[in-house]
């Protein structure tokens, strides 16, 4: 986890942002898939791990064993790396102080998504934006917490304090639930990532925005926005919940 400048968690200006590479906004979520039980409809911060390329054979009648073993991964080397690069990220996850997730990246990529909306007339995302840059700021000095306090290693008068940090940290998914879901689809509760209605695999940012966006309807707007708004609330809050 990096270091950055700590900030007042409430802060509305933010600092320069850390330069460190952000993985989370190099794979956006690919939301139909296994994990949108967990992330969807529960709020649980998950992850996919493979390999892919041209051989246009998913979901086929030549989606077998014979293709995979013949064409796509002869002695099953992509497989095994994959198994590989999941147990070393288990590994990570399971023996690091602090939970290796930077959700100061996701804040910064929720500002940049509601940054490239165009709102039905008479609606904006002011309120949502200014709550995100709130998120963001939290969750910044959430991660220079943690870093000051793995400096040198955790004592055991630290502990409770790095229990505290890793708590923050795992609930800001769970915040960005709501129990209503979005208008649209109900069981779905993120309000940052869902499938689109006609999208297939591909994500919907901002989902109940974006509904509302393609149909012009600002009553539909505002009241997906006051969702969000509530999420990113709960989500800057959960934040500084760790921070001492």
């Amino acid at each position: 986890m990096p270091g950055t400048t700590r900030i007042p968690a409430d802060a509305d200006s933010l600092p320069t942002l850390p330069t460190a590479p952000i993985a989370y906004r190099e794979a956006r979520p690919l939301l139909a898939s296994d994990y949108t039980a967990l992330l969807q409809h529960v709020g649980v911060a998950s992850t996919d791990v493979g390999f892919t390329g041209d051989w246009g054979l998913y979901h086929s009648a030549y989606d077998n064993a014979d293709s995979i073993e013949q064409i796509i991964d002869p002695c099953y080397a992509s497989a095994t790396a994959a198994a590989e690069i999941s147990g070393l990220l288990a590994l990570r996850l399971a023996n690091n102080e602090v939970v290796p997730m930077r959700y100061s990246d996701y804040a910064a990529d929720t500002l940049d998504l509601l940054a490239g909306l165009t709102p039905p007339a008479g609606t904006d995302v002011d309120e949502a934006s200014r709550l995100t840059r709130r998120w963001l700021a939290a969750t910044l000095a959430l991660e220079a917490a943690a870093t000051d306090l793995v400096a040198g290693g955790v004592t055991q008068q630290e502990q409770p304090a790095v229990d505290r940090v890793n708590a923050a940290i795992l609930a800001q998914e769970e915040a960005l639930t709501r129990p209503e879901g979005i208008p649209s689809r109900p069981w779905f509760k993120h309000q940052i990532w869902a499938p689109g209605l006609t999208t297939g695999y591909a994500a919907e940012p901002v989902p109940a925005l974006a509904e509302a966006v393609a149909a012009d309807d600002a009553a539909a707007f505002e009241a997906a926005a006051a969702g969000l708004e509530a999420s990113l609330r709960a989500a800057a809050a959960a934040a500084r919940q760790g921070i001492g």
